[in-house]
Formats: C-alpha cells, structure tokens, sequence
C-alpha cells in the first residue's frame, strides 16, 4: 500500500514527469500527491508535516505562509505509474490517484497473518490462514467444537466425544460412556456380588458372577435371613426410642399447652391495663383542653393587670427620680432654670444615678392573681414582686464548683424548665462577658425550644426575677430581665434550638461574691412572670 511516506523511488512513471513539476517534498523527499502545501511568499512546494513545523522555506529562506495546493494535487494524482509491486509480477498501471485502492487488493501487497504476525504477499497469507497457520481455527471432528489448530491435541484429551479403547474388554466407546460401560456393561469389570449388602465378600469379573449366584443360593439365602433377623431386632429397638420419644414429645405438648394458657391471661390482664391507661389519656386531654381553652382567658387578664402595674411602676419611678433630684438640688446652691438642666444631665451621666435607674426601672410591682370576686369588671389588687419572690419560686439552681469555672474561664448553663409552657434556662459567665468580662459575673435568660411551644403566644412577652441567695440571712442580690415590646425578636422568639441570651454583663460584681459564695456554689432562684 503506498502512503504519503512513499518515497520517490517507490513510484515508477509510466511516462517521463512534466519539466518543472515538483513530485516531493524537498525536506524529507515524500511523495506530494496526497497533502501538497504553497509558500505564498515564494512559491515553492513542501508536504503538510514539514510546513507545520518549519518557519522558513527551505529553498529561499523566506518566511513561510502556506496554504494547500490543490492544483498541484489534481497534477500529480493523474500522473500514470505502475504498481510498486511490479517487480514481484504486478501488471497493474494506472493513474497516482489510483494506486492506494489498488494496493488494498493487490495479490502480490506484502501483508501479515491477522493470528500469527507471520507477513508475505496477500495470496500466500490467504493460503497459510486456510491451511497451514497453527492458531487457524478448525472444528473437532468428534463433537464438532471450535478451537485453534494448536489446542486441537489438548482438546482430544478431553473430548467426551472421543473414541478410546476400553482398559478391560477393548471396545471401542467414547470416552463420556466410559464410566457407565465400566459400571454396568464391561464383561471383564472387575465387581463384587449382588449380596455384598448381606454380607457376601465375593468379588470378580462380572461375566462369572452369575455363575457364583447360581453356586451359593443357599449362602445367599442364610445371609438374607440373618440380615432380616438383624432387621427386625433393630426395628424393635427402633420401637422402644419412639415411645420414649412419643411421652418427651406428649409432656412437652403440655408445657405449651400450660404456657400458652398463662401468656393469653397475661395479655388479657395486659389489655385490661391498656383500656385503662386509654381512658385516662381521654380524661386528661379533655381536661388539657379545657385549660387551653381558658389560655386566651387568662392571657387577657393578664395583660389588663401589666398595663395597670406599668402605670403604677411608672408613677412610682417618676417620684423616686424627682425626690433624688430635689435633694440634690437642695443640697447645692440655689440655681436658675439653666444650673437645674445642668444638674439634671451630670445626674443622667452619674454612674451611682445610672445604677440606681436601672434598678428602679427594674423593680416594680406585680399583679395578684386573684379576680374580685363581686365584679371582674372592678380593678385589680397588685401586690410588688418583693411579695412574689416570697412564693415558691419557677426554678432553684446550685451552680457548684464556681471558683473552677472562673478559672478556666468557662461558661455554666444550668438544666432546662418549663414556666407556664415556656421552655428556659440560664446561661452564667463565672468570669463575665461582654462589659463586665473579668470584673463581673454574667447572667442570662435562654429561651429554648420545648414541647409546649405550639400552645404559647409569641413572641415572650414577661419578665424573669433572678435572685442570687446570699450565703448566710442576708437579702438576696435581685435583677429584673424584662421582654417587652422593645425586646429584640432574636431574644425573644426561638427560631432555633435556643435564642441569644438576655439578661446583665454586669450581673453582680466579683468582690461582691463574698456575701453569696458558700463552698464554691452560687444559688439562684428563678421566679417567671408572663403577661
């Protein structure tokens, strides 16, 4: 087959190259009749490699810019030439264009054998494939499988198809039907007596057992009577460890029998308990209805009974903050309405009058849980959360090792709870957070999500009391968090597992803690108030 690799030498011309017609590549001399390029700049030809990879025309040196020629390529593919076979007895002639489908199926094209590698001209590969070549595939003459030449003899081996000899008669049979010949045809196999079962030791060709049967009737026959005898005595036996196993079987019957009886009482007793258990879930779903019910109820009550402690709360700050400013006022000299402003605004910049707002604004009153009962209509008593604390407080927490914490710096939360469907906990700083980081202890309220959360309102709307229990008979240290409507919805609406804490940087300070320390444990008391 010619390529474009085919040198000058490979094509014969039938008649003499036109004068001037370039017919290869000046660079490496390949024939270019199948991808002929044109430098641009000069004229001069070159094959498709070469001008991929060279920058200059190796004949005039100019910068190449080629392009294909496909003038010249119609020149050269109609130039006549004979096969380059012709030498080995190829007659063909033809035109260039011509030759490489020529060379697909020349007789005398040098080609190799598709299963052995072995190269020779196209008509004698085609004999060797058909005839000679040892991995040619040929059929088994026996059974008709196909495999190569060579694996025909390992094949043989295996054949169950073919003929051998057999080892004791010499029959000709196949070698599948060798082993049933051997079993129950051969004359000459050797085998032992049909009464080997009853005890004859007898063993020879099979062509004189009968004439061993035939001698020893009687021998057979005795052995036979013993095997029976020897039968019937097993039989017997056989007997015995049926019984036996007949009353294991009975008297296990009975203890299922017995079992199953005390399991149907069991579960009867067992579904008695169930109904029973039913019937009060009916019960306090009903009376969990009822309470929810009367929810909205209550919650009206209680925001009519805040906004009047608002009120009051707000009278009351009012007055305590204008008797502070009076004596004040009255402890300087007489000032102008200018010198009252001035006092008024170092007070508000006070730190003493700051802590003494915040915890005006945080102390208030508390409204009584019991209604008038002449007229619901009337206003309600209200009682200060100095008289609420005095009850049973929402949640009592012990934080223990206290001085470990603050060493490590460490935060504390203390164990969830419930108030009034509301699902908290605190959250301590022993060695304080945010303002108060290392002067203070830090105390926050925690909403977290419960199981009640689809039976509240929110967002939370109260406050929560914590009082840090002083460590002999000393008042509590008390501070106020209240959600309002001011409150962040962050701190007060769970939209994750827990909200951001709201409560005091500056809860309590650490030199205070003395009063409140008693072997390394802090006590808070938790009183939750909702509207």
């Amino acid at each position: 087959m010619s390529t474009k690799e085919d040198s000058l030498d490979e094509l014969e011309y039938i008649y003499p190259v036109p004068k001037g017609l370039v017919t290869n590549c000046p660079v490496c001399f390949v024939s270019l009749y199948q991808d002929p390029f044109v430098n641009g700049e000069c004229g001069h030809h070159l094959c498709g490699s070469c001008s991929k990879r060279l920058k200059l025309c190796p004949e005039c040196r100019v910068c190449l810019k080629t392009q294909p020629d496909k003038s010249l390529q119609r020149v050269l593919k109609s130039l006549s030439v004979y096969c380059n076979k012709k030498n080995e007895g190829c007659e063909w002639e033809g035109e260039l264009g011509d030759l490489q489908h020529h060379q697909e199926n020349c007789v005398h094209a040098v080609i190799r054998c598709a299963t052995c590698d072995l190269e020779g001209p196209r008509h004698q590969i085609s004999i060797h494939q058909n005839e000679k070549c040892m991995f040619r595939i040929v059929s088994c003459e026996y059974c008709y499988h196909q495999c190569s030449w060579s694996d025909l003899n390992s094949h043989y081996d295996l054949c169950s198809e073919f003929i051998i000899e057999c080892s004791g008669c010499s029959a000709s049979i196949t070698r599948g039907y060798e082993e049933m010949h051997n079993n129950e045809v051969c004359p000459l196999a050797y085998v032992k007596c049909v009464a080997s079962q009853y005890g004859c030791q007898w063993e020879g060709h099979r062509r004189t057992m009968d004439d061993h049967v035939k001698d020893n009737l009687v021998v057979h026959f005795n052995l036979c009577l013993q095997q029976c005898s020897r039968n019937e005595s097993a039989l017997a036996s056989c007997k015995d460890v049926i019984k036996q196993l007949e009353s294991e079987v009975k008297k296990k019957n009975q203890e299922i029998t017995s079992l199953c009886q005390k399991l149907e009482s069991e579960v009867k007793k067992r579904n008695q308990e169930i109904t029973l258990l039913c019937q009060k879930v009916s019960t306090l779903e009903q009376n969990n209805q009822c309470l929810l019910d009367q929810i909205p109820l209550m919650e009206s009550k209680m925001k009519r009974k805040m906004a009047v402690w608002q009120d009051a709360a707000e009278n009351d700050l009012r007055k305590e903050l204008k008797d502070y400013i009076d004596e004040r006022l009255e402890s300087g000299a007489e000032t102008d309405d200018e010198d009252e402003m001035t006092v008024w605004q170092n007070a508000a910049e006070n730190e003493e009058l700051t802590d003494y707002i915040d915890e005006c604004s945080e102390s208030g009153e508390e409204t009584d849980d019991e209604d008038d009962e002449d007229d619901e209509d009337d206003e309600d008593d209200y009682d200060s959360d100095s008289d609420i604390v005095k009850q049973k407080p929402t949640f009592s927490y012990e934080l223990n090792h206290f001085i470990k914490f603050k060493n490590k710096n460490k935060d504390v939360f203390s164990p969830s709870f419930y108030a009034n469907g509301y699902n908290m906990r605190l959250r301590v700083h022993p060695n304080g957070y945010g303002k108060g980081e290392g002067s203070h202890v830090s105390v926050y309220v925690c909403l977290l999500k419960g199981n009640y959360d689809h039976t509240v309102s929110w967002p939370f709307r109260g406050k929560v009391i914590i009082e840090l229990l002083h460590n002999s008979s000393g008042q509590p240290h008390r501070r106020i968090v209240k959600y309002g409507h001011n409150t962040p919805v962050d701190f007060s609406t769970v939209a994750k597992k827990s909200t951001k804490g709201n409560g005091f940087p500056k809860f309590i300070a650490s030199s205070s803690l003395v009063n409140y320390l008693s072997n390394s444990t802090l006590r808070f008391e938790v009183f939750v108030i909702c509207q």
